[in-house]
C-alpha cells in the first residue's frame, strides 16, 4: 500500500508493512469484521480469522479460515489448540470487543500459543477524547477501553517490551517479548479495579509513559525486534498479485452494488407504474 508523504500513516500501512516484510507463517486476527486488516496477508501465510458476526467487504487471502464465534469461545473451547495444532501464532491483530477486559484476555490467550519473536497488535490504544474512551458505546470514533491493557500489562508484565505505533485513526500497541510458558494471569483479581478507572488514568497517568513511535513507515518498522518469519519468494511479485486482485474484486464489488441499485430502482419505477395504471381503471 502506497501512501502519500503528506498522508498519516495509518495503522492498515502498518499491517501492511508488517506482512509483506516480515511475512508471518501463521496470522491470527481478532475482530475481522468486514476484512480489511485480513485482505494484506500474502500467499504463504496462513490467515485465521475470529468474529461471531463478520460482515466480509473485502477479497480475503486464499484458503483463509474464519471461525465465527467469539474470541473467549474459541479460545476456551479448545478450538484454537485444534486448529493450530502444533503451529504457533506469528502476528496476530487484535481488534475485537472495545472493551478492556475483552482486549487483555485475546492478548493473554494469543500468549500461550506465541512463538518465539511473536507479535501482537492491539488496535484502539490512542483514544481521541473521553467519549471515545467510554465503556459505553458511541458513534463516531470509539475506541471502548482498551487503553487499559497497556495499564494492566504496564502494572503486572514488566517483562513485556510495549510501544504504541502514532498510526491513525486510533493507534496501534506493539507487543513483544511473550512468553508462553508463563502461567497465564487470573485476571479476575483485581479487574474491577481497572473497570473503575476514568479517562484521568490515561491522561495523567499511562500516557506520560508510554513510548510513543511516531515519523513514517520504516520509523515504525525499525523498533519491531523480530527478523521474518519466511522468505517467500518474490515478495515485490506475491504483493502485486495480491493489489490487483484487491482492486479487481473491490471494482466488481461496485459494479455490483450500480447493478443492484438499477435493479431497484426499476423494480420501484415498475411497481409504481402498475400501480398506477390500476387505479385508472378503476
Amino acid at each position: 500500500m502506497e501512501t502519500d508523504q503528506d498522508d498519516p500513516i495509518s495503522y492498515l500501512d502498518v499491517l501492511d508493512r508488517v506482512h509483506t516484510r516480515l511475512q508471518p507463517r501463521v496470522y491470527l486476527e481478532i475482530g475481522i469484521r468486514h476484512g480489511d486488516a485480513a485482505a494484506f496477508a500474502l500467499p504463504g501465510t496462513r490467515v485465521i480469522g475470529v468474529d461471531p458476526a463478520p460482515s466480509l467487504r473485502r477479497p480475503l487471502p486464499k484458503g483463509i479460515e474464519i471461525e465465527r464465534r467469539t474470541s473467549d469461545d474459541f479460545f476456551d473451547s479448545g478450538r484454537a489448540a485444534e486448529l493450530l495444532d502444533e503451529q504457533k501464532i506469528d502476528f496476530a491483530f487484535i481488534d475485537g470487543m472495545h472493551l478492556f477486559e475483552f482486549a487483555l484476555r485475546d492478548l493473554l490467550n494469543v500468549e500461550q500459543f506465541a512463538a518465539p519473536g511473536s507479535l501482537v497488535m492491539l488496535h484502539d490504544c490512542l483514544p481521541l477524547s473521553a467519549d471515545a474512551a467510554s465503556r459505553e458505546f458511541k458513534e463516531g470514533g470509539w475506541t471502548g477501553d482498551v487503553w487499559k491493557v497497556l495499564l494492566y500489562l504496564r502494572d503486572h508484565r514488566p517483562d513485556l517490551d510495549i510501544c504504541v505505533f502514532d498510526a491513525a485513526p486510533t493507534g496501534l500497541a506493539v507487543v513483544q517479548g511473550l512468553n508462553p510458558s508463563r502461567p497465564l494471569l487470573d485476571i479476575s483479581v483485581d479487574i474491577d479495579r481497572y473497570i473503575d478507572l476514568d479517562f484521568s488514568a490515561y491522561t495523567d497517568d499511562l500516557f506520560p509513559t508510554l513510548e510513543v513511535v511516531r515519523g513514517d513507515l520504516p520509523a515504525m518498522e525499525s523498533r519491531l525486534s523480530t527478523a521474518p518469519w519466511q522468505d517467500l519468494p518474490d515478495v515485490a511479485k506475491l504483493t502485486k498479485a495480491r493489489d490487483r486482485r484487491r482492486a479487481r474484486r473491490q471494482a466488481s464489488l461496485r459494479r455490483l452494488r450500480r447493478s443492484l441499485k438499477g435493479k431497484l430502482r426499476r423494480t420501484r419505477v415498475g411497481t409504481f407504474l402498475a400501480r398506477s395504471r390500476r387505479r385508472l381503471r378503476r
